[in-house]
């Protein structure tokens, strides 16, 4: 069984809480088991509804890396990275690509099925490029303030990576070093 704890928030509370935020000593943990189909329930046994929409739902229907680490929900809650969801458009309800972006649109991550790339990478990467342009002409100055604090962090967080010679032991990667991957995926927002 793997856990995950992750940090409550003031985001949904109501308007003004994604500008200034409230530190909460709640916590929502996830358990989960392996299992043939999908059952989410919370510890006091309300369901919760399995639908695409629901981010834990997601990031377990794709077996991403994601599932079991408190990194990428502490990230999001420092407003360091997000969590995007790429579809097509005419299959918005299948899985495409799985980003993990700073607040200025540079794409840390970009991974689908198992953590892996599919051969149309090139395809979904031209299509982030011009996302990125388009959104470049919409970041404020609160949102290029958290973009440096979070290029500042992802530069410290390989160097450490590649100081410690961390290795990835799976999901094709067997053997490499995981700063290596990191810095491949990367991609800039040069906008």
């Amino acid at each position: 069984m793997v856990k995950v704890s992750v940090p409550a928030t003031s985001a949904n509370i109501g308007s003004g809480f994604d500008s200034c935020g409230l530190a909460l000593s709640l916590y929502n943990t996830a358990a989960f088991e392996e299992f043939d189909g999908v059952d989410i329930t919370s510890s006091d046994g309300t369901f919760v509804p399995s639908t695409p929409g629901n981010l834990i739902y997601r990031t377990a229907k794709v077996q991403h890396c994601i599932i079991g680490k408190d990194t990428y929900f502490a990230r999001m809650v420092k407003q360091e990275s997000y969590l995007l969801f790429l579809r097509k458009k005419n299959a918005p309800q299948k899985p495409y690509y799985t980003l993990e972006v700073e607040p200025n649109g540079t794409v840390r991550q970009k991974r689908t099925y198992f953590d892996r790339q599919n051969p149309d990478i090139k395809q979904a990467e031209k299509f982030l490029l011009r996302w990125q342009k388009q959104l470049s002409r919409k970041l404020n100055k609160e949102d290029k303030i958290l973009s440096l604090k979070s290029r500042d962090l992802r530069k410290r967080e390989i160097e450490d990576l590649r100081e410690k010679k961390v290795k990835v032991n799976g999901f094709g990667f067997t053997g490499k070093l995981l700063a290596d991957i990191l810095e491949e995926d990367l991609m800039e927002n040069a906008a």
